[in-house]
């Protein structure tokens, strides 16, 4: 009984071979793997040549020992994502998920010194608007009636009215048509403020 007879390797055209080869490693550039799966798509003899390569190529990682990179390695990747995330805005999409970065939106004058806001939503369903208001050190804000409920909350500073005084984290709120004594800082604020979208009436 005699033994197998082995099959002869097709052969292939030498530039197919080395775009095949290369193909199947990852070591083709953009322009180049468009055109070789381009080829592939209209080409059997193109899909031969890379089949025999991609199982080379399998062989190949197989036989290869993990190397673990340097920690340094891992973080320089995480820096320069985030950098790179950093300087694109986000944009609201079609399910109405949108955000603002730190960096993004602009401080404008309200009118009282020392003070300035930076707009962050409207919600003109509800009528009511997300807005940061910024108050430098011994500013003060002249009391005003509200519109509707006023909810804020303390994020950097300290803001003072109605005897007490609030830090980092503290929330208070005012419901419609209360009246909000003078707003008074020490050292400064930032805080956050979810109100009415209609103009306040100041006192």
């Amino acid at each position: 009984m005699s033994g197998p007879i082995d099959k002869p390797m097709p052969e292939f055209p030498e530039d197919l071979e080395n775009d095949a080869a290369l193909y199947a490693i990852g070591a083709l550039d953009a322009q180049a793997v468009a055109q070789f799966e381009d080829l592939l798509a209209k080409n059997g003899v193109a899909a031969a040549a890379l089949k025999r390569y991609s199982l080379s190529a399998e062989l190949l990682a197989e036989s290869l020992e993990p190397v673990v990179p340097p920690a340094r390695l891992k973080d320089r990747l995480f820096q320069t994502i985030l950098s790179e995330s950093a300087k694109k805005p986000v944009k609201p999409d079609e399910v109405g998920i949108g955000a603002i970065r730190s960096h993004e939106g602009k401080w404008k004058p309200t009118g009282i010194p020392g003070v300035t806001s930076k707009k962050l939503h409207v919600d003109k369903a509800a009528g009511l608007v997300t807005v940061l208001v910024r108050m430098e050190p011994g500013a003060v804000y002249p009391a005003h009636r509200h519109s509707r409920t006023e909810q804020c909350l303390v994020i950097e500073g300290d803001v003072s009215h109605h005897g007490h005084t609030y830090g980092p984290g503290d929330f208070s709120w005012a419901d419609g048509g209360t009246v909000h004594s003078t707003l008074h800082t020490q050292n400064g604020n930032v805080l956050l403020l979810i109100m009415g979208t209609e103009k306040e009436e100041r006192l």
